[in-house]
């Protein structure tokens, strides 16, 4: 077990690795502030492609986050207890719980506020926004996106198959979507820069569409306006290796 401290800011409540276990679907329930997250973004980068733990065993420790799947089959979201793929066509699909997943992150989604800009944001806006509503930019977040986006562009990528290439190589070839205007839910996390390698640090948001139509990978957006953001504080961290050592 392993303290993690925050500059300037209070610490995470708990860091653990689990080394050679999966989390058995018979345990308590996970803490409501704690994020889940199976193998590490590095461990992806690299070409670490292959399942770790399904889908069941995923949603026993969070309904809300995102990730990828066996063999980079697609981006994941889940949202509200249902995992979806947005495979290499775009179209959304859910996903039965015997699906495996190489990496992933999920929360028992739990918000402690909301907030809507009714002015129209670009991406880049939004996020400068949604950090001044944060406590802390050194505090992990778990974030919910909801309304109409006058463009949404996502991307998504092929399956792989052995032998991996690095993800940095996958992604020269990603599958881009330009969803238009559209009513569209974004799934996602703000993570400090303390997290990076481990995870995605900074804002990382997967999107699915009202309709179910459409997601993906956010790569850029353009709000409408009356864009409402829910906030849900991460106050722990759980990391599952799932080595077979």
């Amino acid at each position: 077990m392993k303290a993690l401290t925050r500059p300037g800011a209070l610490a995470l409540a708990l860091m653990t690795i689990i080394g050679g276990c999966t989390v058995s679907s018979e345990s308590s329930d996970p803490p409501a502030e704690e994020m889940y997250q199976i193998s590490t973004l590095s461990a992806l980068a690299a070409g670490g492609y292959d399942g770790l733990i399904d889908m069941d065993e995923l949603l026993d420790q969070g309904d809300f986050g995102l990730g990828t799947f066996d063999h980079l089959d697609g981006e994941m979201i889940v949202y509200d207890g249902v995992v979806y793929r947005v495979p290499a066509n775009g179209v959304p699909e859910e996903v039965d719980g015997d699906v495996t997943t190489p990496f992933a992150a999920v929360t028992p989604w739990d918000p402690e506020r909301e907030h809507e800009f009714s002015d129209p944001l670009s991406c880049s806006d939004l996020e400068a926004a949604i950090d001044g509503l944060l406590d802390s930019v050194d505090e992990p977040y778990a974030l919910k996106v909801e309304g109409r986006f006058t463009s949404l562009t996502t991307r998504s990528e092929e399956r792989q198959e052995p032998p991996y290439i690095p993800l940095a190589d996958v992604l020269e070839n990603q599958i881009v979507f330009d969803l238009g205007e559209v009513d569209a839910i974004l799934v996602g996390f703000r993570l400090p820069d303390y997290m990076a390698n481990s995870n995605a640090a900074g804002f990382h948001f997967h999107a699915l569409a009202d309709d179910n139509a459409s997601g993906g990978h956010v790569l850029d957006c353009q709000t409408a306006g009356e864009i409402s953001v829910e906030i849900d504080e991460i106050d722990s961290w759980q990391v599952d290796l799932h080595s077979d050592d």
